[in-house]
């Protein structure tokens, strides 16, 4: 994912499920220099509509985000608390990057994707984490196959340019995960 994201050079990139902020910081190392970082997510304590295996991910406000800075580029990054299912993005339009890894319940997953790819500019990259999960209350892929995801706005090509189309893809869509990237000393249970 961070391959497509150096290869892509967005300007306006969009996490959902900013947890801790590990893939925040991230996003915010690897893409330019003047790109913006909006990162959404819930914590604990507020009420949350996805499925509720999945709520012990959300971190106390305290912890939200707190690594968004771990590469000295926190100043790119928006932090937003919020549930994805009632956001409205379009005042986050036009996206040039969105990475979809907040609930992963079929009615967040189904919402997310459509309320984002409308954000999208065109060429614009939309990338989902955990597309061929195991785990049965996992609905990425099946929220997928009933987005109903079409390409618009690309049907004219200029004649004299590539048509630019929208790119998909799924961290571990092949079950080859992108190796991480090293978590800053004490994270990884050291001291």
């Amino acid at each position: 994912m961070l391959a497509l994201l150096v290869h892509a050079r967005p300007r306006r990139i969009l996490e959902i499920g900013t947890a801790l902020g590990h893939m925040t910081a991230n996003l915010a190392e690897w893409s330019p220099d003047e790109a913006v970082v909006f990162s959404l997510g819930t914590v604990a304590g507020e009420p949350a509509t996805g499925s509720p295996q999945q709520a012990p991910e959300a971190p106390p406000r305290a912890d939200f985000g707190r690594l968004a800075g771990h590469f000295g580029k926190g100043h790119k990054v928006f932090l937003t608390t919020a549930d994805s299912l009632h956001y409205d993005f379009s005042r986050l339009a036009p996206l040039d990057f969105a990475f979809i890894d907040g609930a992963h319940d079929l009615q967040h997953v189904l919402s997310d994707s459509r309320k984002v790819y409308e954000a999208l500019a065109p060429g614009g990259c939309l990338v989902w984490h955990d597309f061929n999960s195991p785990i049965a209350w996992v609905q990425v892929r099946q929220a997928l196959e009933q987005a109903g995801l079409k390409e618009r706005g690309w049907e004219k090509p200029t004649p004299s340019l590539p048509t630019p189309r929208p790119r998909f893809g799924g961290e571990g869509s092949r079950n080859t995960p992108s190796p991480p990237l090293p978590l800053p000393r004490g994270e990884r249970g050291e001291e």
